[in-house]
């Protein structure tokens, strides 16, 4: 199944655009339940590259199609809080066991409320920044892999 990896970064940013607008979105609203669809696609997607990392070939554009982390352009600005999402959900083996229940799922994401009220002492929070980067430079590891390994038909086409 192929898809259509530019709609699903434009929702994405459609969604923040509208949360910037109007505040903060509740876990359930329609707009987040999507946001989180198309969050699980891509993490899905990026799985399955995982898996296939090794044999050197990609056959689909994820790689060069996921949200980035630290972009220059306005919406990979945008979309850098789904990348790190996306980042934390992917390799959620970098948080302790402990603490993954309060970093991991919607209801953690700080998209939706960034203010929540944490249960965790400074030393906690401080050693949680620190899982949550490296956890975020294995995802940039991950998607130049990932563009490394992609297979183009057209080699003066960009992806």
């Amino acid at each position: 199944m192929e898809y259509d990896f530019d709609s699903m970064k434009l929702r994405l940013i459609e969604i923040t655009k509208i949360r910037d607008k109007n505040g903060y979105l509740a876990v359930d609203d329609p707009a987040s339940i999507e946001r989180e669809d198309i969050i699980d696609k891509f993490i899905t997607l990026l799985n399955d590259g995982m898996k296939t990392i090794h044999e050197g070939i990609q056959k689909t554009k994820v790689g060069w199609k996921a949200p980035i982390i630290n972009g220059l352009r306005y919406n990979d600005k945008v979309l850098c809080e789904s990348a790190r999402r996306i980042s934390w959900e992917l390799y959620s083996v970098q948080f302790p066991k402990e603490i993954r229940s309060q970093v991991i799922g919607a209801e953690n994401d700080p998209f939706y409320n960034p203010e929540m009220p944490s249960l965790l002492s400074d030393t906690e929070l401080l050693s949680l920044e620190s899982y949550k980067s490296s956890a975020e430079k294995r995802y940039r590891t991950l998607i130049k892999q990932m563009k490394s390994c992609y297979i183009m038909k057209d080699q003066q086409a960009p992806p």
